[in-house]
């Protein structure tokens, strides 16, 4: 789990950083449908469950670009992981409660889909809100599947200094077709800016176009 520390004297997004995290704090939320057509036949083919196929797409995406790894080690410098996990959560369909869950990355696909599909099912009864800590080098995912929505926000405290997407997305609908899933990415905009999070959207679609085929 190594961290690097950012050069502020050569970033080139320092002021940019400066501006969003001591100045005007903000953070903002993207939503966007992604198409999963060919992505959920094919899951639906091989047999496997949905919900840790689509967090492998993500950590996957999440794990390409610097923006996204983003946090502030223990003497308050910045930096980046040179890998994440995500941090998901378990639904209890008995209590209608979730709990929150860890499973360590492998960007071996086959690997981490045992590793993550067997901690579910280790967890799946277990209750309280974290069950299974997560490691500093995290980010939370979560899912709505319920519900199609067309935006999603979560209210973070701007002055906890948390740099770290958070990522979820919501039930699939046939539109014409084509399977759309709306996706949302939030995160503090002292890391990154629109261009970044348009390109994280792009890479989960080509991602999923891969796994799809």
């Amino acid at each position: 789990m190594k961290f690097n520390i950012i050069d502020m004297n050569k970033w080139e997004r320092r002021e940019h950083f400066q501006h969003y995290d001591k100045g005007d704090n903000c953070s903002y939320s993207l939503t966007s449908n992604i198409d999963v057509t060919k992505l959920v036949c094919n899951v639906k083919q091989k047999k496997l469950k949905f919900y840790p196929v689509f967090i492998y797409i993500v950590t996957k995406a999440v794990n390409s670009m610097k923006e996204f790894r983003m946090a502030l080690d223990k003497d308050g410098n910045l930096g980046f992981y040179d890998e994440v996990s995500a941090s998901y959560t378990i639904f209890h369909e008995d209590d209608k409660t979730f709990s929150c869950a860890f499973t360590k990355y492998d960007s071996d696909f086959e690997t981490f889909y045992k590793n993550i599909t067997d901690d579910m099912e280790k967890y799946k009864d277990v209750k309280g809100f974290q069950i299974v800590k997560s490691e500093p080098n995290s980010f939370p995912v979560s899912c709505v599947p319920w519900l199609n929505y067309t935006g999603f926000n979560l209210n973070v405290p701007i002055d906890i200094n948390f740099y770290a997407p958070i990522i979820t997305w919501g039930k699939f609908v046939n539109n014409n077709g084509k399977l759309e899933m709306p996706l949302t990415v939030q995160i503090n905009h002292a890391v990154a800016d629109g261009y970044h999070t348009s390109m994280l959207f792009k890479e989960i679609q080509d991602i999923c176009l891969f796994l799809g085929q």
